[in-house]
């Protein structure tokens, strides 16, 4: 299991055995971070001192993880700040990598290939699209997104293909949301999402404790 870790001994990215045990450090200077569905490829968000601008943090690729990690090239959205979001996710084949992070003021869900090039931007709403996973064949990326939602606290789970076509805002739009507030748990090689619907209000705390005690989730 590959976590973030904390402290002298575990920052970065670290992993410990499903059977239990002492975890380990593979990498330091990691703010995000996803392995491949093949466990084969790290790619994690880290710094870098630059020249001349000082430091700048970007994408890096790690294979086996472990390795020292190479820089993506061409570095996609450098930033001079650890503090920018950033999320990671592989497809399930290994070869992309949707990647969702906030430049421009906006957060929005792109693609580039694993082995290098450039980045295709998938999404263009004013909302923050959060890249989730894959969808198991892919061809689209699940992404979380408060559009759509009566306020910012709430997110819908939408879907992209990979070869673009989302058109911007409003008619046409081949994004596909399913409007029904959920929490969403995410892992590779997912092949159901699990969906609890409740009435309206309802306490936060109650929700998530039916979710957890009552296994009464519709699978859709």
């Amino acid at each position: 299991i590959y976590f973030l870790g904390a402290g002298p001994t575990l920052s970065g990215v670290s992993v410990i055995s499903r059977a239990g045990g002492v975890p380990e450090r593979v990498l330091a200077n990691a703010s995000s971070f996803h392995i491949s569905k093949d466990g084969a490829t790290l790619a994690l968000w880290r710094g870098a001192q630059g020249t001349g601008n000082g430091a700048h943090y970007s994408l890096w690729i790690s294979s086996p993880p472990g390795a020292p990690p190479v820089e993506y090239k061409p570095a996609p959205f450098a930033v001079p700040t650890p503090f920018t979001p950033v999320f990671i996710r592989f497809s399930p084949d290994g070869r992309q990598i949707a990647f969702s992070a906030t430049y421009d003021g906006n957060t929005d869900v792109y693609v580039i290939p694993a082995s290098g090039g450039q980045p295709k931007r998938l999404t263009w709403h004013p909302g923050a699209d959060v890249a989730q996973a894959f969808t198991p064949d892919g061809k689209a990326v699940m992404f979380t997104s408060p559009r759509a939602a009566f306020n910012n606290r709430f997110r819908k789970l939408f879907t992209v293909p990979v070869n673009g076509g989302v058109a911007s805002p409003g008619g046409g739009n081949v994004e596909v949301a399913l409007d029904i507030e959920v929490s969403l748990a995410m892992a590779p090689g997912i092949s159901n999402i699990y969906v609890y619907e409740a009435p309206n209000p309802t306490p936060w705390v109650d929700i998530l404790s039916a979710i957890a005690n009552d296994n009464l989730a519709k699978q859709i």
